[in-house]
C-alpha cells in the first residue's frame, strides 16, 4: 500500500503463496487495507493489475477500467504522429 496520506492511496501488488491461495487471506488483506486507508481519511484506492488479476480486485470492490503501462525493459514503440 501507498498513499501519498492526504487523499489517496494504491496497491502495489497483492500476493499469496500459491500454497495458502484460495482461503480469501488476499481479500481479507484489501479489506483490512480499505479500512485503516479509510480511517486515515483517504479519499481513493485504486490497483494496478495485469488483467489476469482483474477478477481478484472486482470480487474487492474495485471497478476495473483501463490503463497503460511501458515496460522500460523492451524498446519503445515509435508514436504515431
Amino acid at each position: 500500500m501507498v498513499s501519498d496520506n492526504v487523499r489517496e492511496a494504491f496497491f502495489v501488488d497483492v500476493i499469496v503463496h500459491s500454497d495458502f491461495q484460495g482461503r480469501g487471506i488476499g481479500r481479507q488483506i484489501v479489506r483490512l487495507a480499505v479500512k485503516e486507508m479509510t480511517r486515515r481519511g483517504m479519499k481513493g484506492l485504486h490497483v494496478d493489475c495485469a488483467p489476469s488479476h482483474a477478477g481478484f480486485y472486482e470480487k474487492c470492490g474495485f471497478n476495473i477500467g483501463v490503463g497503460g503501462w511501458i515496460d522500460m525493459a523492451q524498446k519503445p514503440r515509435q508514436n504515431p504522429t
